[in-house]
């Protein structure tokens, strides 16, 4: 397994946005793999359902100026897919992949989910403050 330096992230404005602090520590191409593997993997639905594009677009964007902060609906786009309720897509290649792309990009899982399911691109206060301590912890904790 290679070892990868872990990422350090900040906040933007008290916004949603993240940030990174250490840019130079990204592996783009093996960020990008892990992108592509939840754009293309099965998500177990009777229907082909695909990863949010303009989520995929997000870290795309991202991905091209690493000085540019992540906006909150992709990551949290993308955390729905390990942390829905329903164990099927949790459980499917796609919600896998989603929570492998995480750990790259993040040292802390949140418990719970980030969004409502009825708007799934919006992050919600209280969640967000669940998960933010454990995540700045995690990055001093190196």
């Amino acid at each position: 397994m290679v070892n990868r330096k872990k990422l350090i992230w900040q906040r933007v404005d008290n916004t949603f946005n993240l940030q990174l602090e250490n840019p130079e520590a990204v592996d783009k191409i093996h960020l990008k793999r892990l992108l592509k593997k939840v754009e293309t993997s099965s998500a177990n639905w009777r229907k082909v359902i695909h990863f949010n594009k303009r989520a995929s677009e997000a870290f795309e964007k991202w991905f091209h100026d690493l000085s540019m902060p992540l906006p909150g609906y992709a990551y949290a786009l993308l955390s729905n897919w390990f942390k829905t309720r329903l164990k099927f897509i949790r459980e499917s290649p796609r919600g896998i992949a989603a929570l492998e792309f995480w750990k790259a990009l993040f040292c802390a899982v949140p418990e719970k989910r980030l969004t409502d399911p009825k708007r799934n691109d919006v992050v919600l206060k209280e969640r967000f403050e669940l998960w933010w301590p454990k995540q700045e912890k995690c990055q001093k904790d190196c």
